[in-house]
């Protein structure tokens, strides 16, 4: 866990990666403007959440641990199986 957060905030620390963030919301918010399943009240509270979420991950501990829980469960997991083979063996 401690290697892919720091990975992702490296790579957000690079040039690249600092307009990562930004790249991602306006294309979140570019499939919204495009979708003709919503209405123009839902379209605007989606954008405006997105662009919440936008703002909020520029915080860095935050972003640590919203990072942090996209591979904990997997970590987790293949931990508990691999504990339990090597228990039986």
């Amino acid at each position: 866990t401690g290697i892919y957060v720091g990975g992702w905030m490296s790579y957000t620390a690079t040039e690249t990666g600092s307009k990562w963030g930004e790249q991602y919301t306006a294309c979140l918010v570019d499939d919204i403007n495009l979708s003709s399943d919503l209405d123009n009240d839902e379209k605007i509270e989606q954008v405006e959440n997105i662009e919440k979420w936008g703002k909020a991950l520029e915080n860095p501990i935050l972003r640590i641990l919203i990072t942090s829980t996209e591979i904990l469960p997997i970590g987790l997991i293949v931990s508990l199986l691999t504990g339990l083979i090597l228990r039986r063996k």
